[in-house]
């Protein structure tokens, strides 16, 4: 979120270090940065924990389903539990990232910059017309389409920009089928059916079942969690192993899907929608910025509260 240096861009309308377009900018729609993101996935974390230890249930069973009560302070999990969730939620964030690369090749978007993890460049690479950088921090990345502002972006044709905002949540979508290919073969064996069927089946099952919480998230905000929150979550999944580790990052990843896709800016199905708005009429364009703007301030006072209750439940509690 406020770390990823795509956001910090859109909020500032200042160029990248180092980016070779120059200039000040207003790029609000033209950044993809699923960074912005992580607020949203964790409203939908609060009712899931690891199953204990010896048992052989899946965590996101039904009846596994509970309001977790991990606590920093009385956790018995290694500090290295806690660093892999970390960086596990960084690993999906730069699988969002991707897919909105590979969306922006789809749709004929040229890419300015392509940035593995935030912070100054360690080292960086060019590949056609894209600048790909390695930075210190692993949590996550960015895509910088190669516009010169807001405008220019805005010039785009809307279903190459449709195209451009679904490829994140889409990657998020995909990315528990080969996790529940993955697991059933470690767990089962090798099956055709559990290679190319089941997972299909469980992903859906367990959207379904998160799109069921999403309510929650407005009648139980005392219950939403952030970062603080899910990483001590993760920590209890991480002692179980490899299987333990792919069933949080599904529930993770589609938590991602879920909540980049609601009809809110800057989110990703946020863009979807203005992009819609601009096909009934061309003057919907102009709307683009100031909801950003205001997306943002309303993500990063979400950001506050949720980092407030989880001190309050993981830490101080």
């Amino acid at each position: 979120m406020p770390w990823c240096a795509a956001p910090i861009e859109m909020a500032t309308g200042r160029s990248p270090r180092g980016s070779k377009s120059g200039g000040t900018r207003k790029p609000a729609a033209a950044t993809s940065a699923s960074g912005i993101l992580l607020v949203a996935g964790w409203l939908l974390m609060m009712d899931f924990v690891a199953p204990p230890r010896g048992q052989d249930s899946s965590p996101w069973d039904e009846s596994q389903a509970r309001p977790s009560s991990v606590s920093f302070a009385a956790s018995k999990e290694p500090p290295l539990s806690y660093l892999l969730i970390a960086l596990l939620l960084g690993a999906l964030i730069l699988i969002h990232e991707l897919g909105h690369l590979v969306a922006a090749w789809v749709a004929g978007i040229p890419v300015a910059r392509f940035s593995i993890g935030f912070g100054p460049a360690l080292t960086s690479w060019k590949w056609g017309q894209t600048e790909y950088v390695l930075a210190p921090v692993p949590l996550g990345g960015y895509v910088l389409p190669a516009v010169t502002d807001e405008a220019d972006y805005l010039r785009l044709p809307v279903g190459r920009r449709i195209i451009f905002a679904l490829g994140g949540p889409l990657a998020n979508l995909l990315l528990p089928v080969v996790l529940f290919a993955a697991t059933n073969v470690a767990t089962y064996g090798v099956t055709g059916s559990g290679l190319f069927v089941e997972p299909w089946v469980q992903t859906a099952t367990v959207f379904g079942k998160l799109l069921a919480t999403l309510p929650l998230a407005v009648s139980q905000p005392d219950q939403l969690s952030g970062v603080v929150g899910i990483v001590a979550i993760g920590g209890e999944f991480a002692q179980h192993g490899l299987v333990g580790l792919a069933s949080f990052a599904v529930m993770l990843s589609l938590n991602l899907a879920i909540l980049n896709l609601l009809p809110l800016p800057p989110l990703d199905g946020g863009k979807v929608v203005m992009c819609l708005l601009e096909k009934v009429h061309p003057q919907f364009a102009r709307l683009h910025y100031p909801l950003a703007i205001t997306g943002w301030i309303c993500l990063l006072g979400l950001m506050m509260y949720t980092t407030v209750m989880d001190i309050a439940r993981h830490v101080v509690g």
